[in-house]
């Protein structure tokens, strides 16, 4: 109580000044505290899985180049990354070898397609269906279904629904529960003027 009492001695200047000093005191208290706890909480975002498969797929590239195996995967990772133009490239080095053939094309189909250059991505769909078509399990096989549904898609943006049903239903033909081709393949009818089809 009794600095209760001193306090009610002090002139007018004097509280004021104290009053300022308590209130720096809390304010540089309080950045004081809110810093600590920035600090003590902030992390570094980690790179992403992808981030670190692509670094992990490139040292391994680096180091043997000729790895076939390891190019194929940066290359596909590349496309996950929509880095498309990084996996066009390493497909091109992979068909320069001609080895994986089928899963270069296919893959740079995809790139190609990310990069809107629909031309090149129905060549290297065409090229899959072409080595593709002939195969022991072609009746079956997920590649050249993915393949024609690709090149359906393409023939759907290029405002040729002829095409896309021929080869949407080459692809529904190879996987009759293929839901994402069966609806494509819907709506290339009714763009070619088959609603009853279509339904």
């Amino acid at each position: 109580m009794a600095w209760i009492a001193s306090l009610t001695r002090l002139s007018e200047g004097e509280l004021d000044r104290l009053i300022k000093r308590i209130a720096a005191i809390l304010l540089v208290g309080t950045l004081v505290f809110v810093g600590f706890y920035i600090f003590d909480r902030f992390r570094m975002p980690a790179p992403s899985m992808v981030d670190r498969e692509i670094a992990s797929l490139e040292a391994a590239v680096r180091e043997n180049p000729a790895d076939i195996a390891a190019r194929g995967q940066l290359a596909d990772a590349y496309v996950v990354a929509e880095r498309y133009e990084d996996a066009v490239a390493q497909y091109d080095a992979i068909l320069e070898t001609g080895k994986a053939d089928e899963l270069a094309h296919f893959g740079r189909a995809r790139a190609n397609q990310g990069l809107g250059n629909l031309d090149a991505a129905k060549a290297d769909y065409q090229a899959v269906v072409d080595i593709a078509k002939e195969g022991e399990m072609a009746h079956v096989d997920p590649t050249l279904n993915a393949a024609f549904y690709g090149l359906g898609q393409i023939a759907l943006e290029q405002g040729k629904p002829a095409d896309a049903v021929q080869y949407l239903a080459a692809a529904v033909a190879i996987k009759r529960s293929d839901a994402d081709a069966l609806n494509l393949l819907g709506t290339a009818y009714v763009q070619n003027g088959e609603p009853a089809r279509a339904i």
